[in-house]
This record gives structure tokens, C-alpha cells and sequence, in this order.
């Protein structure tokens, strides 16, 4: 993986649809980086690091019961 991804290439890693990588970023579930402020929208990118580190961190609470 490179440094910094697109929602696009986190969501085809993650399995799941671009839409839902945005709502997780609306709802500041995913840690993100905000690049630029468009007039219609923002440009967000993910680091591979803190991607990496949020989804030990949600596998942990799985395995104990808490989310």
C-alpha cells in the first residue's frame, strides 16, 4: 500500500463501498486527513499507518466484546 490512499482504494481494500468510507469520515469514525475544502466537497486521503492501527484497535474491541 502507498502512504496515503483515496477513499476509493481504502474502500476496495476494505471491502466495502466508497459511500460508506464517506460516512465514516462524516461521522469521524475513521481517521482521516482533510486536504482541501472545495466548494462542493472536501478531499480527503487515509495514512496506511493509522488505518492499520484503527482496525487493531476495532479487531481488539470485537474480540472483547465492546465496540
Amino acid at each position: 500500500m502507498r502512504e496515503l490512499l483515496t477513499p476509493r482504494e481504502l474502500a476496495a481494500i476494505l471491502g466495502v463501498k466508497p459511500a460508506t468510507i464517506y460516512g465514516w469520515v462524516k461521522a469521524r469514525m475513521i481517521p482521516h486527513i482533510t486536504i482541501s475544502r472545495g466548494r462542493r466537497k472536501s478531499t480527503v486521503r487515509f495514512r496506511e499507518s493509522e488505518i492499520e492501527s484503527w482496525l487493531r484497535q476495532r479487531s481488539q474491541k470485537k474480540r472483547q466484546g465492546t465496540y
